[in-house]
């Protein structure tokens, strides 16, 4: 009985020790992947950065295009230098065509075309969620609640009271949540 008793507590002792080391190596092979990951989105969005940087200094493409490439670099991924470049691109790129989205989407909404202002301002928020100190995304949950998408309407105004408090679009976004949706589009 002892003897067996000394042969099951040492394969007991094998066997945690076999599954200490297959936690270690489970351990170390998502550390590995997760570098991995990280080295490639690197080297994408710097990929994507020198892409459109030579896009922008050809200017043979459009901000609509370059904006589409310019989407898919990670910023936190980039270097000083690199950081330094993509906030230049984003100026030249993303303000002009927000510009031209945004006053395209106040004007849909003023006519009633919400299905295409909730298109324009969606694609505005994406690029630049702060746009025009916040009243992009004003707009767009005026848009969703004139449409009757009362669910995206309310989540856009709770970001906007989140994002912007102690401002006039945060106060509009609250009255907007109490059911007034006669805000937004008319202060551009």
């Amino acid at each position: 009985m002892v003897e067996y008793s000394d042969q099951i507590a040492a394969k007991d002792a094998q066997i945690n020790a076999q599954k200490t080391a297959l936690d270690e190596y489970r351990s170390t092979n998502d550390e590995s992947e997760a570098a991995v990951q990280t080295a490639a989105s690197t080297s994408d969005s710097y990929e994507n950065l020198m892409t459109v940087s030579e896009q922008n200094d050809s200017k043979e493409y459009t901000n609509a295009s370059m904006a589409e490439t310019l989407k898919n670099v990670k910023r936190e991924a980039l270097g000083t230098q690199g950081q330094t470049r993509y906030d230049e691109l984003v100026q030249a790129i993303y303000v002009p065509l927000c510009d031209d989205l945004y006053s395209t989407a106040v004007a849909q909404i003023q006519v009633a075309n919400y299905s295409g202002a909730i298109d324009s301002l969606s694609q505005v928020v994406e690029m630049m969620e702060n746009y025009n100190d916040g009243k992009a995304l004003l707009n767009l949950g005026v848009a969703y609640a004139k449409s009757g998408d009362t669910e995206n309407a309310n989540t856009r105004f709770n970001q906007v009271v989140e994002s912007f408090p102690d401002t006039d679009v945060a106060t509009e976004a609250k009255t907007a949540l109490g059911g007034d949706t006669n805000v937004g589009a008319a202060a551009q």
